[in-house]
């Protein structure tokens, strides 16, 4: 395999948090924009059509609202604009999405966040992030990492998920 081809995943951005907390509060951390607004961005618009999540009977719940694959929209991430692209709904357990920004030098990258058994039965918020091109500030993956392990201390705050095991 040529050097092109293993870069990105060289540059992946993994991090993980095992959380006392249950499913669907997780979920609803990672799989709307106010989810995504609580903890990862300080802000998130999106524009596709929204598609309520259905009540056991099938009816749309007004109140709740979830990603679907396809749906466009931007946030505001640590000041920048950046675009997003829903790119994989697993529900209830994972969402995966494509995000960049216009500024110049800024590699897009596709980010799965994945919810899974942690130690002690408790919920694995899992988030690897993987540069889509590699930029030349992208060799510097630290900046980036460290505002991962931010949101994921902002995550469990938001799941009141103290202590938490990192």
């Amino acid at each position: 395999m040529s050097d092109l081809a293993t870069a990105p995943d060289a540059l992946a951005i993994r991090r993980q948090i095992d959380l006392d907390a249950e499913l669907d509060e997780v979920w609803a951390l990672i799989s709307s924009p106010d989810g995504w607004s609580s903890w990862m961005v300080d802000g998130a618009e999106f524009t596709g059509t929204p598609s309520a999540t259905r009540d056991t009977a099938g009816t749309p719940d007004a109140d709740e609202y979830g990603f679907e694959p396809g749906e466009t929209g931007t946030v505001i991430d640590d000041g920048r604009r950046r675009h997003v692209l829903i790119d994989e709904i697993v529900e209830s357990s994972r969402v995966t999405f494509t995000w960049w920004s216009d500024d110049e030098g800024d590699a897009p990258s596709q980010v799965t966040i994945s919810i899974g058994r942690g130690d002690d039965n408790r919920r694995r918020l899992q988030i690897v992030e993987r540069p889509i091109q590699v930029a030349p500030q992208a060799r510097v993956a630290l900046p980036a990492g460290l505002r991962w392990d931010v949101r994921m201390t902002r995550a469990a705050i938001c799941l009141s998920a103290f202590p938490v095991r990192v």
